[in-house]
Parts: C-alpha cells; structure tokens; sequence
C-alpha cells in the first residue's frame, strides 16, 4: 500500500512538472512566436496580393535565420567615444520578390511563401504538427499508468505503442524541420550568390533531439521485455 502510494505520489509531480513545463513553454515560447509569425504572415500574404494584382505580377517569399559567413566585419556606432565595436553577421533574414512565372497560380505562390517552395511549407507544417500529437500520446501515457497502479493492474500493452509513436514522432520531427531549413539555406546562397555574404547550405541535426528519440524507443523495447519476462515467470510458477 505504501508503494501504490509513493508511486502515485511520483506520478502526480511528473505530471505536475510536464504541464508546468507544457503551460510555460506555451505562454513564453509558441504564443510570442505564433502571434509574430501571423502578423508577419499577414503583412506578407497582402503584400503578395498587391505584387500580384499589379501590370507585372511579383511573387514573394521569406527566408529566415539564415546562417552566414560576411566578408568583413561590420562596425557599430556607439555613443561612447571611447568604446567601438565591432560584429560579425551570424543569420541573415531576407525578404525576396521575383517575377512570377507563366501560368503561375495564386495558390501555388501563396503555398511558396516560405523559400520560394511549397515543400518546405508542408515540411515545416508536418514538424509542428507532430509536437501536439506528442504532448497528446503522452498525456494517454501517464493516465494509462496511473489507472493501472490505482487498479493494482498491469500496464497496458499499448502503452508500448505509444511510446514507440512518441520516439518516431520525436526524430520524424527533427528530419522534418531540419529538412526544411537546409532547403531554405540553399536558397538563400541561390539569391546570395555574388555577394559578400557566404551561406552555410551544410545539412545539420540536433543529435540531442535524435538521441532522445532513440533513448524512448529503448524504453519501450526494455518495458515489453521485462513485461514479456514476467509473464513467463508467472506460466512458469
């Protein structure tokens, strides 16, 4: 009995924790984000439409936190006399219009928004996208357990599944996003070329990301074992 309590005890501060984390992460990271990214995306879809209603139609797209390489180092006025400093450009964000091409609808230029590519749109649509059906298979999980330690039950066989689900969803979400911005680096240095800004078009991963997808997968293969095991030893007896 002191178990069962100590284990819901347990529960209850993971879950505390995960909706603190969830609730603070909404409030300080996706709100500002997302209320930025819709006034952007508002200034830029009118923008769109007038460039497109015009004698010669333009399209245009956005190219973000593009990572560069500047010639020469850039010097920043200060009010201090005495002090000077000096930068160097790391990201680059670009806004781009070029002329639209024969028989060019308004829906593909729309979709194009982002890197002059309506795959790198759907790219980056299917990365955000696997974060609230994360959070959502999670959820199912900490309930599932706490159920089955109140019911004095086995845990459900499907909670394997869908913690399997999460690890897939973790690293698909990484390679989505990561994707997306390599296709937006190439091309920014297609429309940099010539310049003295140098783009980094190498293909990068956050490995931490991908090791945490696989660390979940290896927990739910060492959970149907030891599940698998006890089953036997119970067959056994």
């Amino acid at each position: 009995m002191e178990h069962k309590k100590a284990y819901l005890r347990r529960l209850l501060l993971i879950m505390i924790a995960f909706f603190a984390v969830l609730i603070g992460g909404f409030l300080l990271d996706i709100v500002p984000n997302f209320t930025q990214g819709l006034s952007e995306g508002a200034r830029v879809g009118h923008q769109i439409v007038d460039a497109y209603e015009q004698e010669e139609p333009r399209s245009q797209y956005l190219l973000w936190n593009v990572p560069i390489r500047c010639s020469a180092p850039i010097a920043i006025e200060t009010s201090d006399a005495k002090r000077q400093v000096v930068g160097q450009l790391s990201t680059l964000s670009l806004s781009v219009q070029e002329p639209v091409q024969p028989g060019e609808s308004m829906t593909r230029i729309a979709f194009a928004a982002i890197g002059n590519s309506p795959l790198i749109y759907a790219l980056m649509i299917g990365s955000a996208f696997c974060f609230p059906v994360i959070i959502l298979l999670m959820y199912f999980i900490i309930r599932s357990v706490r159920c089955a330690i109140r019911e004095e039950r086995p845990l459900a066989k499907n909670n394997v599944w869908l913690l399997r689900a999460i690890a897939l969803l973790t690293i698909l979400s990484e390679l989505l996003n990561q994707t997306g911005l390599w296709l937006i680096n190439t091309k920014a240095a297609e429309v940099l070329a010539g310049t003295a800004y140098t783009v980094d078009t190498t293909f990068h991963l956050n490995y931490s990301t991908l090791i945490m997808g696989i660390l979940l997968l290896f927990a739910a293969e060492v959970f149907i074992i030891g599940r698998d095991l006890g089953e036997e030893q119970k067959l056994t007896i």
